[in-house]
Order: structure tokens, then C-alpha cells, then sequence
């Protein structure tokens, strides 16, 4: 599988996933995805998911893609290219390096969820179980 774009800010990081013994296992394990936001609070990053394993799977279509955007506040996560790989993949953590204020609220598809705020300037909402396969928008204010 392949990572994000280089960790530079107004991009994203996909951070591996937890070791096991074997890659099958470890592919597996959820995602954490870490967004560092430029100065006016926009990002970009993608990801290309295949099984790790197989041969030419960008020719033959068995791979997903997914694509990330920040703008105006609001993560979006939008499915490109999908596969069976992606369903098998969950974002559990989503980091957001660079918020300036405090958010009062934070809501994953139009649901209010529990947030974290630290005063370095990082907004982490975790817990979320989002299927990889499936697009999602994550909104503070």
C-alpha cells in the first residue's frame, strides 16, 4: 500500500497502523489520519489502497482511492475509486494540527461526537469507526 504526500503542512499523513506478525494481520488495524492545515486552514492529501501483495493492480482496477480535502472547517473524505481492500479498513483517529480556536462543537456525518482540544493548536476526535469504502465529512465551528 501506498502513504499520503509528504507530511508538509496544508497536507495529509496517513500514520501506519499498528504492527502485528504478519502485514494481512496489520493491514487490518485501524487508521489515523493526520491533517497539518496551512495557514488558512485548508488541506489536501489522497490515498491508493491495494491488498499489498497483488501485482498491477492500478491496470486492473483492484485497488480504492480515496481523496481529502479541508476547507471553511469541514473534513471530507470522497471515495474515487472503490474496491472490496477499502471495506476492510476503518479511520479510527483523525488529528488536525493547526486549528487556531478552540472548536465549541465537532459533528462526523451531521452528528455531534467528543472532541479533544489542546492548546498547541490540535484538534483530535477519536473513536470514530468510519469505514475507509464509505465517504464521510467531519465539521467543527
Amino acid at each position: 500500500f501506498c502513504f499520503f504526500v509528504p507530511p508538509e503542512f496544508g497536507h495529509l499523513r496517513r500514520i501506519p497502523q499498528t504492527p502485528n506478525t504478519t502485514l494481512w494481520i496489520s493491514t487490518g488495524n485501524p487508521l489515523r489520519l493526520i491533517v497539518a492545515l496551512r495557514d488558512d486552514g485548508s488541506a489536501t492529501g489522497d490515498l491508493f489502497w491495494d491488498d499489498g501483495e497483488s501485482i498491477d493492480t492500478y491496470e486492473t482496477g483492484q485497488y480504492a482511492y480515496i481523496a481529502f480535502n479541508v476547507s471553511q472547517k469541514t473534513f471530507t473524505s470522497t471515495v474515487l475509486h472503490s474496491h472490496v481492500e477499502a471495506t476492510y479498513i476503518t479511520v479510527e483517529t483523525v488529528s488536525f494540527f493547526g486549528v487556531r480556536e478552540e472548536p465549541s462543537n465537532v459533528t462526523v456525518n451531521s452528528k455531534d461526537v467528543p472532541f479533544t482540544y489542546r492548546t498547541n493548536q490540535v484538534l483530535t476526535v477519536t473513536d470514530l469507526g468510519l469505514n475507509l469504502s464509505q465517504g464521510f465529512t467531519i465539521r467543527w465551528t
